[in-house]
């Protein structure tokens, strides 16, 4: 299972869609779960990197992360 954050931004919504087409099992991570609207078959699961005990239960099973964080996106321009 790959775990993608960033999940709903527009980077990682085109890396599921493309690991999904893959066929590779996706979790992702998101602050608003209810309302990302992922493709089928992706387990959304909430959290937020900057919370310490957020992230630990999604990671059971896991066995790569896509890690992508836009709070600092914008130091790469």
């Amino acid at each position: 299972m790959i775990l993608v954050t960033g999940a709903t931004g527009l980077v990682g919504r085109h890396l599921i869609t493309t690991l999904r087409g893959d066929g590779a099992e996706v979790r992702a991570l998101s602050r608003r779960p209810r309302t990302a609207g992922l493709p089928y078959g992706v387990r959304v699961v909430g959290g937020q990197l900057g919370d310490p005990a957020s992230p630990a239960p999604t990671l059971t099973g896991v066995e790569a992360v896509y890690l992508f964080s836009a709070e600092h996106a914008g130091d790469f321009r």
